[in-house]
C-alpha cells in the first residue's frame, strides 16, 4: 500500500511541475526577450508578445521548454514525496 501511494505522488508532482513550466515558460520567454533586447526595440511585454508571434509564431513562446519540463518534474515529484 505505501508504494502505491509513493507512485501516486511522484505522477502528481510530476504532473504539477509540468503544468508549472507550462504556464509559466511564456512569461519567461517574454522576460528574457525584454531583458536581452537593445534598448527601444520593444514598448513592453505586450509588444513583445505581438512581435514574437507574430514574426516566429504561438510555439517561440515556447522554444527551450524541455530541460525545464523535464526538470521540474522530478524535483516536483521529489517534493511531494
Amino acid at each position: 500500500m505505501s508504494s502505491l501511494k509513493t507512485v501516486n505522488e511522484l505522477i502528481a508532482g510530476s504532473v504539477g511541475g509540468a503544468a508549472q513550466v507550462l504556464v509559466g515558460q511564456p512569461l519567461d520567454t517574454i522576460k528574457t526577450r525584454a531583458q536581452i533586447a537593445p534598448k527601444g526595440m520593444f514598448k513592453g511585454p505586450m509588444d513583445i508578445l505581438v512581435q514574437t508571434l507574430r514574426k516566429e509564431g504561438f510555439f517561440a513562446l515556447y522554444k527551450g521548454m524541455a530541460s525545464p519540463l523535464i526538470g521540474i518534474a522530478g524535483v516536483n515529484s521529489l517534493l511531494c514525496h
